[in-house]
């Protein structure tokens, strides 16, 4: 019974004839009367069964956007037809006062509409301590024309029910936000005052959907028990100085792993700066990639929100000296176990200088002394076009002061995007 259950096998469950409905208006009349032909197609013993079997389920995974990966739903049906059934057995299950699901520990949800959001209130339950939720990126259309302030106070308004629901939620990993930084950080404050015991938070949604600043982490810093933080931020201040030539207005008093991916350098600083005890983990990806696909050619990716001051455009050696100086100051990385680093560059050919500036493994080796309890390492120079007219000096004697000072390392991961040096080395 300790599984992870989909939604195709508890639709198949309940429902005798699983057909595709034929279409249905969307207003509220006709969303009820759908239900109820929904709820025609039932079997009483296929209901009993699914009482038995929810009252005892753990997890489960209600994710079907095509976007997600790690999609519950098989390749053969067609994913709203499983959705939409599923919102109607949850809605009956409401109806009829039935106890569904009440040891449900970790939930993966999607929110598309009203009738999905509805769904998820009715799957919230006391014992719930991970929820995995994707929330719309675009308020004012994506529901059928619904005021974006109507959308917005739903989407609050299922926030709230967190508190009074699921009080003893403790992970929380949000896959998609509302575009907008005013929109998505209204809802990121009502997460952070209905989950106070929350420890972990993962927010990495696919960063040409939305727009998060800097400004992000001094939420994220509003829950007072957070060990485990993963973050994406695309924006960056556009005036960095002031911002790290005083100390951040925030801290992180338990952060034990800390996941950042930014487009800037200046969110990666400012994250290192308000950490404020030893952290055991730390992965740092910072600048853009060629994974992105974007076209530079002009000076800026093709997309409406983003403006080249949100990039940094400076060489590859001050950004990375920047970041290490950072890494090596901070209080946070002395008892550091897991170190992860990753520098991109813009894939803009008007920036690229063919000179034979070099990349030396020197730079990085004060990390060895601020950090001698190392068990895992991974340095990743992704440049694409730079990595072409550059060289990365890595001698065997590195190798060899490496494993010195880092006796107790067990995994070890050098690339450089482009070249020929590809290893990994295992102590």
């Amino acid at each position: 019974m300790h599984r992870f259950w989909t939604i195709v096998e508890l639709v198949e469950m309940v429902v005798a004839n699983l057909e595709k409905p034929d279409a249905w208006s969307l207003s509220s009349a006709g969303k009820i009367v759908h239900d109820i032909a929904i709820t025609r197609q039932f079997t009483e013993e296929g209901w009993t069964r699914f009482l038995f079997y929810s009252s005892k389920m753990r997890s489960l995974s209600l994710l079907y956007h095509p976007r997600e990966r790690n999609s519950a739903f098989s390749v053969r049906t067609p994913t709203h037809t499983y959705y939409t059934y599923f919102e109607a057995i949850v809605s009956y299950a409401g109806h009829q006062q039935a106890d569904v699901f009440p040891r449900l520990r970790r939930l993966s949800c999607d929110i598309t509409s009203q009738s999905s959001l509805d769904m998820l209130k009715g799957l919230l339950t006391e014992k719930l301590e991970s929820l995995d939720v994707s929330l719309p990126n675009v308020l004012h259309d994506q529901w059928y024309g619904v005021p974006k302030e109507v959308e917005q106070a739903r989407l609050l308004a299922s926030v709230t029910q967190l508190a009074v629901k699921s009080p003893w939620l403790t992970q929380l990993e949000i896959r998609g936000l509302p575009r907008y930084t005013d929109e998505h950080l209204v809802l990121l404050r009502a997460y952070a005052a209905a989950t106070p015991r929350l420890k972990v938070l993962k927010m990495q949604p696919n960063w040409l959907d939305v727009m998060l600043h800097p400004i992000t982490l001094e939420v994220a810093s509003s829950w007072p028990r957070l060990e485990e933080l993963s973050l994406l931020i695309t924006e960056n201040y556009e005036n960095h100085g002031d911002v790290l030539t005083s100390s951040p207005s925030f801290t992180f008093p338990g952060l034990q792993s800390l996941e950042l991916l930014s487009l800037g350098k200046t969110p990666v600083l400012m994250a290192l700066r308000a950490c404020s005890t030893p952290l055991r983990k730390l992965h740092l990806n910072v600048g853009l990639d060629s994974a992105f696909h974007c076209d530079f050619d002009s000076g800026y990716p093709r997309l409406p929100h983003f403006h080249p001051k949100a990039i940094d455009f400076t060489s590859l050696y001050e950004m990375i000296d920047e970041v290490l100086s950072a890494v090596c100051s901070s209080q946070a990385t002395p008892q550091l176990e897991d170190l992860s680093l990753r520098f991109s560059l813009p894939r803009a050919r008007n920036q690229i200088t063919r000179t034979g500036e070099g990349i030396s493994f020197e730079m990085f080796k004060p990390l060895l002394q601020q950090c001698p309890n190392m068990k895992r390492f991974e340095l990743n120079l992704h440049l694409g076009p730079w990595a072409e007219s550059r060289l990365f000096d890595f001698q065997d004697s590195d190798l060899v002061g490496i494993g010195e000072a880092w006796p107790g390392l067990q995994q070890f991961s050098l690339k450089w995007e482009a070249s020929q040096l590809l290893g990994h080395q295992q102590f």
